[in-house]
């Protein structure tokens, strides 16, 4: 993935196995407001950024249909590099 400049956001999808069971409106993982630092060539460079509050009723819909959660990230920082 690449970001663009001036990027604001990232938006993707994180896999998730449709078996396993997590209930999105109760859980405190993916939580929006946490701290993230996401990196694609092992942290030569990076990205700091804010999780944005997921629908947690779409979150469940689209983990037990689909096998994914869709994700958006506030980006914060990008590293210089």
């Amino acid at each position: 993935m690449e970001v663009t400049e001036g990027a604001k956001c990232i938006q993707f999808r994180l896999p998730m196995d449709r078996k396993r069971i997590v209930d999105w409106r109760i859980t405190k993982k993916m939580m929006g407001g946490s701290l993230v630092i996401l990196s694609f060539d092992g942290f030569a460079t990076f990205i700091v950024g804010l999780l944005m509050q997921g629908d947690p009723v779409q979150r469940n819909y689209m983990h037990k249909k689909f096998g994914y959660i869709p994700v958006n990230i506030e980006i914060i920082k990008k590293s210089d590099n």
